[in-house]
């Protein structure tokens, strides 16, 4: 019989138990479902703190080369951030057609208020930002995602 507590109910449906729920049941081979996307997020936020993002500013948007250019987030030493940038994107680009991206947003967004990200918002800000903006692609490929299924 199911557990009425909606708490208990949540937590059984959280993603971050269900690898370890499953362990504890002893179904090694059962597939849960975003189980893969939130391993790959863990494993790209790791790659993502060993830099911050990358600045867009209107001089790397508006390149003679007709492709977007970027300048690293900190220390930049181009004259086109006088401005200030006009957007920052991570060092790890979404994949828009194959990435789960509700789970990876998820994911992201448990990170951050976990310990770790609490930890690395403070000791490692540039990291975090690049994170932040990696979880900002997800977010947007998600509403494109869904505003495309409307139509």
């Amino acid at each position: 019989m199911a557990n009425p507590d909606p708490t208990i109910q949540a937590a059984l449906r959280e993603p971050a138990n269900l690898g370890f729920i499953k362990s504890l049941v002893g179904l090694s081979e059962l597939v849960v479902p975003g189980d893969d996307a939130r391993n790959k997020q863990l494993r790209e936020i790791q790659t993502l703190l060993t830099a911050g993002p990358l600045a867009l500013t209107a001089e790397t948007l508006l390149s003679p080369q007709n492709g977007v250019m970027a300048t690293p987030f900190a220390g930049s030493t181009t004259g086109a951030s006088q401005a200030g940038p006009l957007a920052f994107t991570s060092t790890v680009p979404v994949d828009e057609l194959l990435d789960d991206h509700a789970t990876e947003f998820e994911e992201c967004r448990r990170w951050a208020s976990s310990d770790a990200g609490q930890i690395a918002r403070v000791q490692n800000p540039a990291g975090f930002a690049n994170v932040r903006a990696h979880a900002a692609e997800h977010a947007a490929a998600l509403a494109r995602q869904q505003d495309f299924f409307k139509r």
